[in-house]
């Protein structure tokens, strides 16, 4: 029995083709037979039976159709119709027989909304309060109206202009109590109005005739239609419907006519999908019995083939050799497949011998990558790299100084990744992306990079520009001079002081030690030491501002931040400055007990900066106020003087380091006293501006954050 079994195989595989593609065009060739006859006899069998059928089931959905299209009519005018019949204002007017307001109002809006070609609003009376049409259109609404009574009308009905759609509803008193009027309109359907019906339907074309129309040379039978009747016959192949249109109040409007163009075409591709469908499910039914009887012919020779192409693959891939058998010489393959498993052979040689060389081009880029990810990533400059005008790389460095992520630099061009900065070059001028690379190219530029928070810092900016056959690469790089430049600008400041404003009293000192080198007399000798003692003394003070201004920051910070009493420091203030400056006075004006966080030193500090250089520029007899005042938030000191002022333009400018008010007699100095009180407000998270004094004068408030207030001797937050 199994000798028997196994010469029925090999009997079978006799007929197989040795070639994959004779076998497919076997199966393909076979199916398409098959397929193609129980298609052909499923299809003739269905059309034949569903004539008739299809040509009833065409009449009955064009009618229903155009009676939905209809109703979907009468909805869109009655809609707005009885939206306007409800409101109260109308209802009003009809009820007072109002006319006038009713056309005024409501003429014009009613056939807006409603698109009517005729309306009629009759009172309760039955005079006509609102009218619009044609006379005998009018006339014809007027007696639907009075046929109606009180009841609302829909339907068709006979116009001058043809048939329309009517709608009517009496109109209630604003109380509710009762008629008050009767609101009829008619919307003429016109080719546009049928046309969308014919677009909807799609192989469907409608017009309108007299009553009782039938076309001519058309053979017609009738039909019930949804409680009508229908008629509809044959004219070359297309499906001709009439049907009467009863009218609103008795009678027939018009007669519809319907053509169905292509009715059955559209019938004969339902049944052709349908055969279609069961030729599919027969051809695979088929199809998955000859695969399944392919299968098992090929199954075996090509599970082998795979298992030894896959442990020869697993081999190479490791650098092992599979001294097996090939694949390719099973003799039961198919030629393609023994072609095919010896071209894999060949592939598998020629990647096991490129494996290793990969492996080695792999480890030198990825060390090469990671030098190059270490020397750019952790360099202190920024660097960017553009190929073909946009940023393929970009350094940490590099988004910190124009103050955006790497993701808004990579990928753009350098005008789009700068878009977020200001560049400007030593003289002032805006620099765009390209014009700063252009730059660049040329020679070293030094730029000031502005960023939205309004921070500036400086940037020596140089590129290289590599050009190969496919690609242009510029490298970009900026170094941050920003400390070079502050350094360089401090020393040149610190030169002219010490040229100046430290020569002049020196000048002074020697002077007079010369002065007492010759015979004069005590008085003169004891006014010479004075004079010499106090310039001695200035420039001391002078030095002592220099070294605070140079390391302000460091210097003027608070130490040790504790509540602190504006109030009381004030007061302090105000009594030991006072007595020694009597030939003017200084008034205290507090407004409040203001508690802040802070170190009394440096606050006070600030309060005998702002008052000494009051007293420098405030005339003799007019007072100088220290007034404390606060708000929810922050507490306020401020010196008021009715000195010269200071100009809008400046006031921004008398804060900096080194800045100098006017000078004259008996002011002098080295610009540094306001640069502290600036320091020292914001090292306490506050801040200092200028005002103008009313009357005159300049009025210098310094802002800090508010913890709390004294209230009757106690703290409260």
């Amino acid at each position: 029995m199994e000798r028997t079994r196994g010469d029925s195989s090999r009997l079978w595989q006799r007929f197989v083709p040795r070639t994959m593609g004779a076998r497919l065009v076997l199966t393909a060739a076979f199916l398409a037979f098959v397929t193609t006859a129980v298609t052909l006899g499923i299809n003739a069998a269905l059309v034949n039976a569903r004539a008739e059928a299809w040509t009833r089931s065409d009449v009955v959905a064009t009618v229903q159709g155009f009676r939905s299209f209809l109703a979907l009519e009468g909805q869109g005018l009655s809609e707005p119709l009885t939206h306007i019949a409800g409101t109260p204002s109308f209802r009003s007017m009809c009820a007072t027989s109002d006319k006038a307001g009713l056309q005024r109002q409501y003429g014009t809006r009613l056939l807006d909304e409603t698109g009517a070609n005729a309306l009629l609003c009759l009172g309760a009376t039955g005079d006509a309060l609102v009218s619009n049409g044609a006379d005998a259109d009018v006339s014809r609404l007027r007696d639907l109206a009075v046929v109606r009574g009180s009841l609302e009308t829909t339907g068709l009905v006979r116009l001058s202009g043809g048939v329309a759609i009517v709608y009517g509803a009496q109109v209630v008193a604003p109380d509710g109590s009762g008629r008050v009027g009767y609101l009829i309109a008619a919307r003429t359907l016109g080719a546009a109005r049928l046309a969308e019906f014919d677009t909807m339907m799609r192989t469907v074309r409608s017009s309108l005739h007299e009553s009782a129309y039938r076309p001519a040379g058309v053979a017609l039978l009738s039909m019930p239609v949804d409680g009508g009747v229908a008629s509809y016959g044959m004219n070359g192949g297309v499906v001709v419907a009439v049907s009467d249109l009863p009218a609103a109040g008795g009678g027939s409007a018009g007669t519809i006519e319907l053509r169905d163009l292509d009715p059955r075409g559209l019938r004969i591709s339902s049944v052709a999908t349908e055969s279609a469908i069961l030729a599919a499910l027969a051809a695979a039914i088929i199809g998955i019995g000859l695969g399944l009887w392919l299968a098992g012919i090929m199954r075996r020779p090509i599970g082998r083939m795979i298992r030894q192409m896959r442990r020869r693959a697993v081999a190479a891939a490791r650098g092992e050799t599979d001294a097996s058998q090939s694949p390719g010489t099973d003799p039961i393959l198919p030629v393609e497949f023994q072609e095919l498993a010896s071209v894999i052979e060949d592939l598998i040689g020629g990647l096991d011998a490129g494996r290793a060389e990969l492996e080695r081009a792999k480890r030198e880029t990825e060390s090469a990558e990671e030098i190059l990810g270490v020397v750019v990533n952790e360099s202190r400059e920024a660097k960017i790299v553009l190929e073909n005008d946009l940023v393929v790389i970009a350094n940490p460095a590099a988004a910190e100084a124009v103050g955006a992520p790497l993701s808004d630099l990579i990928g753009h061009t350098a005008t789009s990744a700068l878009s977020g900065v200001r560049v400007a070059d030593e003289d002032g001028g805006d620099l765009t992306g390209a014009e700063l690379i252009e730059r660049a190219l040329e020679g070293r530029t030094t730029v000031a990079l502005t960023l939205p928070d309004g921070s500036q810092r400086w940037y020596a900016v140089d590129a290289v520009r590599h050009v190969d056959d496919r690609r242009e690469r510029v490298l970009l790089t900026a170094r941050d001079v920003t400390e070079e430049r502050r350094i360089s600008s401090i020393r040149a400041e610190i030169i002219s002081l010490v040229g100046h404003d430290l020569r002049s009293p020196l000048t002074v000192v020697i002077g007079y030690l010369d002065l007492m080198t010759r015979p004069m007399t005590d008085a003169e000798r004891a006014r010479a030491i004075d004079a010499a003692r106090r310039n001695a003394a200035r420039m001391a003070d002078l030095l002592e501002d220099l070294l605070s201004a140079t390391r302000a920051e460091e210097l003027l910070a608070a130490s040790d931040l504790v509540p602190t009493s504006l109030s009381a420091l004030a007061e302090e203030v105000v009594a030991s400055l006072a007595p020694t400056h009597s030939e003017r006075p200084l008034l205290l004006d507090q407004q409040c007990d203001p508690i802040v966080l802070g170190e009394e030193k440096r606050l006070r500090q600030v309060l005998v900066n702002l008052v000494t250089n009051a007293y420098k520029y405030s005339p003799d007899p007019d007072p100088i106020v220290v007034r404390i005042r606060c708000d929810e938030k922050s507490a306020f000191m401020e010196v008021v003087d009715h000195g010269p002022g200071i100009p809008p333009e400046e006031r921004h400018h008398v804060f900096e380091r080194f800045a100098r008010l006017n000078a004259g007699e008996g002011r002098q100095g080295v610009g540094l006293g306001l640069y502290i009180v600036n320091i020292i407000a914001r090292n306490h998270g506050g801040s200092v501006h200028v005002e103008e004094t009313p009357g005159g004068g300049a009025t210098f408030v310094v802002t800090l954050p508010l913890v709390g207030t004294m209230i009757d001797g106690e703290f409260v937050l």
